[in-house]
């Protein structure tokens, strides 16, 4: 497998270009917006680092320089490809919780998330339920140093001790992941989407799905290394690595179904007014174990000190955030359609000779009867003085 050497952070007009691609639609800064009924309209975008675009630049410094949100996420691009006026406050770390209270981050803390939302708000896109159910946690603890193992985040004293993450997670039978989906997660999701609604009563609200990281069984290479690549290189970090062993990769796939699974059901239960935006099944040739030209999401990328992963790590790179764009260009416009031309009218037939006349400014004629009356009282006027004046000679 040809892997890319090095993180792919692109810039405003790249990112553009891949939504131009994908959505067609313009989607820089300086293009012509598309001319449809979405102008104008009030648009807030809410949710985690999968909304926020992190990992690309420029970084916008909102809602608070922590939240390390891009000026190229896909709200932004929507904004600039429609001419919404866009409030955005997606901050990387996000819980489902920060809906309804303050995110603290590293560079500041962020208010409730839904204090941006209001009676006047169009259009709400947001994802949120990965950081409850501690996907970042999740996947630092399943580093492996081979594809049989061991993995990190065991024990601090001695951290590779399990030959894959599974075993860690599931214990006596119970995957206390599933359990954290069921018992936390999905209680989460559940109040975040009510908070919303209660906040933005005349919304459209897009709950936009998690893209695959891992990818199922069809898009595993075959061979015993599976999706694996080093992390490492003489101790030196290895860019755009897939650093998860044959074991777990399968196994934490399943998560992500299950977390998608329960987002989906969770917007069809908010109700009317809700949609679901699909990526899962979408991007499961394009997770972060494809080849790095067909990647939606990037690898991992750990730190110098190797103690963490480099931003963007197992995120949306620029084509996958233009893909979520694109998912969700075609459903702001069905939600918002623009209206029909109205029909040509045809003159009304007129009622009367008097209707005819006024609609060419004459005076209306008198009715036919009328006006043989006024004839014969004429006539019987006239021979009455014509008698007048004989009898009197």
């Amino acid at each position: 497998m040809t892997r890319r050497f090095g993180m792919m952070t692109m810039a405003a007009g790249s990112a553009a270009l891949a939504v131009a691609a994908l959505v067609a639609i313009p989607a820089t800064a300086n293009a012509a917006p598309q001319d449809t009924a979405l102008a104008g309209l009030q648009y807030v975008a809410l949710g985690d680092s999968y909304s926020a675009g992190y990992g690309l630049t420029p970084l916008t410094g909102e809602p608070v320089p922590g939240c390390a949100q891009a000026a190229v996420d896909y709200p932004h691009q929507l904004a600039a490809a429609y001419d919404l006026d866009l409030t955005d406050v997606t901050c990387a770390g996000a819980w489902a919780t920060n809906m309804t209270t303050p995110q603290v981050t590293p560079a500041g803390t962020a208010d409730p998330q839904v204090d941006a939302l209001s009676a006047d708000t169009d259009i709400v896109t947001v994802t949120l339920g990965g950081n409850d159910l501690g996907f970042a946690d999740v996947a630092a603890a399943c580093l492996a140093l081979s594809p049989t193992g061991p993995v990190a985040g065991t024990n601090p004293s001695d951290p590779f001790q399990a030959s894959n993450c599974e075993s860690i997670f599931v214990q006596g039978g119970v995957d206390t992941l599933a359990q954290r989906l069921a018992d936390v997660v999905v209680p989460d999701i559940a109040a975040g989407l009510a908070a919303i609604r209660a906040k933005a009563p005349n919304a459209q609200v897009f709950v936009v799905g998690y893209p695959a990281i891992t990818p199922d069984a069809a898009h595993t290479p075959t061979g015993p290394a599976g999706c694996w690549t080093t992390p490492l290189d003489n101790l030196q970090p290895v860019p755009d690595s897939f650093p998860f062993t044959t074991t777990d990769v399968p196994y934490l796939h399943q998560i992500e179904d299950e977390l998608d699974l329960a987002v989906q059901a969770q917007t069809a239960a908010a109700g009317a007014g809700f949609t679901y935006v699909p990526t899962f099944e979408a991007t499961l040739a394009h997770s972060a174990c494809a080849p790095a030209d067909e990647q939606y999401v990037e690898g991992v990328t750990l730190a110098s000190d190797l103690t963490s992963a480099v931003p963007g790590s197992l995120h949306p790179n620029a084509t996958g955030v233009a893909f979520i764009a694109g998912q969700l260009a075609p459903l702001l416009e069905a939600a918002f359609p623009a209206p029909a031309p109205p029909a040509p009218t045809a003159s009304p037939a007129p009622t009367s000779s008097a209707a005819a006349l006024a609609n060419t400014g004459s005076e209306p004629l008198l009715p036919l009867g009328l006006a043989a009356g006024a004839l014969l009282l004429g006539g019987l006027a006239a021979a009455s003085a014509l008698r007048r004046r004989r009898v009197g000679r």
